[in-house]
């Protein structure tokens, strides 16, 4: 099973790879091929993107709060209120007023159904003073 949980200058699910070419993306990503934890994932866009592993096992049975914050130059993302990872300044879409979309997908390498619940999901813009 693979989840993508972000923003992406992609119209549609970012659920194809969990390390897509091309794409300016800034997410979170669990991938079943590649381990038990999340992943953060930063692309600008050029080429393949970074991919950190958070440490944080991925669990079904409980739900999870994700928060990115990005202010242009420096990209923070956070679980259940804590940060993973570092503040991240490199290989992260450029603050040049390309749209970004909140997207959540989520693919399966079996034929048995999945069940994802999204309790609420906001996006806020805050302009860089």
């Amino acid at each position: 099973m693979r989840v993508f949980c972000g923003l992406t200058q992609n119209t549609t699910a970012q659920k194809g790879s969990n390390n897509p070419t091309g794409i300016a993306v800034l997410g979170f990503v669990y991938d079943a091929a590649l381990g038990s934890n999340w992943r953060v994932l930063r692309n600008d866009g050029t080429s393949t993107g970074t991919l950190v592993d958070t440490g944080i096992a991925y669990e079904w049975s409980a739900p999870t709060t994700f928060k990115i914050t990005y202010d242009g130059t420096t990209v923070r993302f956070f679980m259940d209120g804590t940060q993973v990872g570092t503040n991240y300044t490199t290989d992260i879409p450029t603050a040049d007023g390309n749209s970004m979309f909140g997207l959540l997908g989520v693919t399966t390498t079996t034929t048995e159904p999945r069940t994802i619940i999204v309790q609420g999901m906001s996006l806020e813009y805050l302009e860089p003073w």
